[in-house]
């Protein structure tokens, strides 16, 4: 929120900063007033400043001049207060946000669905039907900055209330609706226990045509050294705002003035420059709820923001990567993972700054046996991999990525790396747990036949017994047993691209046509049905224990695949005694 609306503040009564010139005539006295008569206070630069040699001088450094992003409208600059416990007192806060809540921000306007008109309209009805003019709804959170980036479509609506309940309000606007008999919504949830904090007292209101509303009263929160769960009380506009992990989650849409509010007094130029920082000290942030170092790489990614530079750094910190893996549950990480890892858009430069920062550590505890090197090399293949994606379904492609980031650790570690467990402690469902780890273990049955099964027909290398016995049947035998032959495809054709393979790395057409002649010519033939009873065979050739049958099957099986028959009887197999009992 800007402040060249309020207008200037007077020290002394006779001194007076002027927030449209930039200048201060005085920084001894710490007691001032704003020009409506509401005093604030000051501390000083110095305990050493006592008196000031000049009438006229440049602001102090307490106060961050900044360029008005929309000057080309108002015409005006702006100082900006840096709200730092070290600079300024929370008195001058108390006082000062009534006049930052007059003014809020007049030139942003924001583009409303005829769905939210509607629903605030109701909600201000409702409080003045009740005559509640002391309550005071504001969207915060996320709502509020999509508008501001243009992007819509968000069904979660987050309303900072005052003076009221979430419950109480709810229950408002069921009393209002009861007049004309009319069913607003669906169902709501009482979300807090009432006879520990009646005043924190929040409901959801899910509407029936899909919207849905968290009512939440301002709130200020206390944190244990151990638990990332803070211990909430009832808060203020500015204790709310700076609870935010980050500056531009911290803005207000005040539905009772129509306008966006900004009590940390960076959201929006941050918003406006593209910079993600946290309203307090980033290291206090970050170690309170460690889950807010992965948040901040996803809003960074997500909208192309740069993090600002004591924010990284902190991100960078030990302790903040210790921490993580310490408060945060491992379902929570996971959410966050997942969420950014569903497509190459951002999975590419999330993964990189996961590295780079080393919180990919913390997400994948390896007890030091993967090296944030080993990383990078995952890193290298992950970004490889976008280019030999294309026959890969939209479906697959979250499994695609996963393996490409831990083929390189699998060649380099084999069997000391378990993905399978890696993947399962990030709470993975074990579907794609296994579809991984098994892909990673099977994909190297399909580096020697691709080239052979697409420069030849199939029925020569059927013939060719030293061909078959050497590519065909150990094609044949995995994939009569393996559903996953094309991920394993997909992940092999990835290998010979990074490895530089003179034909296959380069080659697309290849894996077309490999994918197609194993699909429609090979598949057919290894899922060729068995054609005796287990009983039989055994009666047939003589075996007792029904553990020593599978040789046998399995030679039956090859001839069968051989041959291109199913027709044959037992007797012949005894009589042709085409293979050794062992």
């Amino acid at each position: 929120m800007y402040l060249n609306r309020i207008g200037s503040f007077c020290i002394n009564s006779s001194k007076r900063l002027n927030f449209s010139t930039g200048t201060i005539t005085s920084s001894t006295t710490t007691s001032a007033t704003t020009s409506s008569g509401s005093p604030f206070f000051i501390i000083p630069p110095s305990s050493s400043s006592t008196s000031s040699t000049s009438s006229t001088s440049s602001p102090p450094s307490e106060f961050r001049k900044i360029t008005n992003p929309l000057k080309s409208r108002l015409n005006a600059s702006t100082i900006v207060m840096q709200p730092t416990t070290s600079l300024i007192f929370p008195m001058l806060f108390k006082h000062l946000s009534p006049q930052l809540e007059r003014v809020g921000n007049p030139y942003k306007i924001l583009d409303l669905t005829a769905d939210e008109k509607y629903y605030f309209n109701l909600f201000r009805d409702v409080l003045i039907y009740f005559k509640r003019q002391d309550v005071q709804l504001r969207v915060a959170g996320g709502w509020v900055r999509n508008k501001l980036l243009g992007i819509q479509g968000g069904t979660d609506i987050d309303i900072a209330i005052d003076n009221l309940t979430g419950h109480e309000f709810v229950q408002m606007i069921q009393k209002y609706y009861s007049i004309n008999n009319q069913i607003l919504f669906r169902n709501y949830i009482i979300k807090s226990n009432p006879e520990k904090s009646k005043h924190l007292e929040t409901a959801s209101l899910v509407m029936k045509d899909g919207l849905t509303f968290d009512f939440t009263g301002l709130r200020s929160e206390e944190y244990d050294e151990f638990s990332r769960i803070p211990n909430i009380v009832k808060g203020t506009l500015i204790s709310d705002s700076h609870r935010r992990d980050i500056t531009i989650n911290s803005l207000y849409y005040n539905l009772m003035t129509t306008r966006v509010e900004d009590y940390t007094l960076m959201g929006l130029p941050d918003l406006e420059n593209k910079i993600v920082r946290t309203p307090l000290s980033p290291t206090l942030t970050l170690c309170e709820d460690p889950l807010r170092a992965l948040r901040v790489l996803r809003f960074s990614n997500r909208f192309s923001f740069s993090i600002e530079s004591q924010l990284y750094e902190s991100l960078c910190s030990d302790r903040v990567r210790d921490l993580l893996g310490l408060k945060v549950s491992r379902e929570r990480v996971h959410t966050e993972f997942t969420s950014m890892m569903m497509s190459y858009k951002h999975a590419i430069p999330y993964f990189k700054t996961l590295v780079d920062t080393g919180l990919i550590h913390s997400i994948f505890p390896t007890q030091g046996l993967i090296t944030t090197q080993d990383w990078y090399q995952s890193l290298h293949y992950l970004e490889q991999s976008q280019h030999v994606s294309n026959i890969v379904p939209d479906q697959s492609i979250q499994e695609f990525i996963l393996s490409s980031i831990f083929l390189p650790l699998k060649l380099k570690y084999q069997n000391h790396l378990d993905v399978f467990k890696i993947l399962l402690d990030l709470k993975y469902s074990k579907k794609i747990c296994f579809n991984v780890s098994s892909t990673l273990l099977s994909y190297e049955i399909l580096k020697d036949p691709i080239q052979l099964i697409t420069s030849r027909p199939l029925e020569h290398l059927i013939d060719d017994n030293q061909l078959f016995e050497g590519s065909v049947l150990p094609l044949l035998k995995w994939l009569r047993h393996n559903q996953l032959w094309k991920n394993s495809l997909w992940t092999a054709r990835l290998y010979f691209y990074v490895n530089h393979h003179p034909v296959l790395s380069r080659d697309d057409q290849i894996w077309i046509d490999a994918q197609q002649i194993i699909e429609k010519e090979i598949m057919p033939i290894s899922n060729t049905k068995f054609c005796f009873e287990a009983r039989a065979v055994m009666d047939a050739l003589g075996i007792v224990n029904s553990c020593d049958i599978r040789p046998a099957i399995d030679q039956i099986m090859v001839y069968q695949w051989k041959n291109k028959s199913t027709s044959f009887s037992l007797d012949h197999i005894v009589k042709n005694q085409f293979f050794k009992i062992t």
